[in-house]
């Protein structure tokens, strides 16, 4: 299970370092891919917005040789039905123009681009998803996670 999230057992070995150093990518646009589900939650509810459904997204990344994880939480409102449209066109799950079922089990081995700005909060820097990039031609996107993968892996191979 090396490099896929999962649940520790009470007598598992561990293997990593105590501190995982955090790596804050320039601003710009990236190429990600979803290796894991989707985490169903609630938002608090502040401002505009009531208390919702939202989703947990994790980016994956490839940057310098390595991978990095960029969750994102897309939340389930109405005002913000733009955003989860640009998430699904650009993964490919949607096509312009057209409504969608939302099939959040559908999204692991999908991939697309997204634009990372930076978020100061407490006093540090951390990614942000700004927007995903709508492609111009779903056509021009691999359909399957293994094309997707070796897509990625072929650009940014170590």
């Amino acid at each position: 299970m090396d490099n896929i999230e999962h649940e520790l057992g009470w007598d598992d070995e561990i293997t990593a370092d105590s501190e995982k150093e955090y790596v804050l990518l320039p601003e710009g646009t990236y190429d990600f891919i979803i290796k894991s589900q989707i985490k169903r939650t609630r938002t608090s509810g502040k401002g505009k917005i009531p208390a919702s459904n939202a989703a947990v997204v994790t980016l994956t990344i490839r940057y310098n040789g390595t991978e990095v994880n960029v969750p994102t939480t897309l939340i389930l409102y109405s005002t913000l039905e733009w955003k989860l449209s640009a998430f699904f066109e650009c993964i490919g799950l949607k096509k312009k123009g057209e409504p969608l079922k939302m099939q959040w089990n559908n999204v692991v081995g999908k991939g697309g681009k997204c634009v990372i700005s930076h978020r100061p909060y407490n006093g540090s820097t951390y990614n942000n998803v700004e927007r995903f990039v709508v492609p111009e031609s779903p056509a021009s996107q691999p359909s399957s996670y293994h094309q997707r993968w070796s897509v990625f892996l072929s650009k940014y191979a170590l």
